[in-house]
């Protein structure tokens, strides 16, 4: 099979520490049009991209999906806590930027653990993408063997709770009469910042949804 010594080239060049980052994925996306589950060629390249990560996972799924899910609740109590009983001013100004950018942090985390759980692709679990963020590492023979609409819904579930998350904020804080100009500029610039970074840094979660959104417009056209 011309695919099977595609990958079997690249896991050479691997070996003999050459960067086959560009081919590889070109190779994933191949896979993903084409739709192809079989185990040794899913097995292959899911080996290889493990070698690519170079990162271990740190907790468990259901353990960091019960921890950022308490986070998030918590730091949404604090938005609202502060929105109500402060007085109005700098620190309270503040608090809830603070409390703000907290709960977009863990929206991030919660929403793609709800976006695994709805499209039934697994999380191997989390890993440490700096040294005071996390990030959400996919089971990546669950996920190139999903659908492409399961795939559109995994990335989409971190986007429509940071988005859901902002409006209610935004909301509340305009009903109170109180800094709702904060996740007004948030709301104002995400998108825009996210399609930039899409664009110029190929990476985000805006670009991974985008991407899965044309591999499956580019799949139903060739169903067709």
């Amino acid at each position: 099979m011309e695919l099977l010594q595609k990958i079997n080239e690249i896991e050479r060049r691997l070996e003999a520490g050459e960067n086959i980052r560009k081919d590889f994925w070109k190779l994933v996306g191949d896979v993903k049009r084409k739709k192809i589950h079989e185990d040794v060629i899913i097995n292959k390249i899911s080996r290889i991209r493990d070698e690519l990560f170079e990162k271990e996972t740190v907790m468990g799924f259901r353990e960091g999906f019960a921890l950022f899910s308490m986070l998030f609740f918590l730091f949404n109590l604090l938005f609202f806590y502060v929105s109500l009983k402060m007085e109005n001013g700098l620190i309270k100004a503040i608090f809830i930027l603070g409390s703000e950018i907290a709960v977009l942090y863990t929206s991030f985390l919660v929403g793609r653990c709800i976006g695994s759980i709805i499209s039934g692709i697994d999380v191997d679990g989390f890993y440490k993408y700096t040294p005071f963020e996390f990030g959400v590492k996919m089971n990546y023979k669950s996920y190139l063997k999903a659908e492409p609409l399961d795939r559109v819904v995994l990335f989409s579930g971190a986007i429509f709770l940071e988005y859901l998350v902002l409006a209610v904020h935004l909301i509340f804080l305009f009903s109170t009469n109180s800094y709702w100009f904060i996740p007004a500029f948030i709301l104002a610039i995400n998108l825009p910042f996210s399609y930039l970074i899409h664009k110029l840094a190929k990476t985000g979660e805006l670009h991974r949804l985008l991407r899965e959104i044309k591999i499956m417009r580019e799949v139903s056209k060739g169903n067709a």
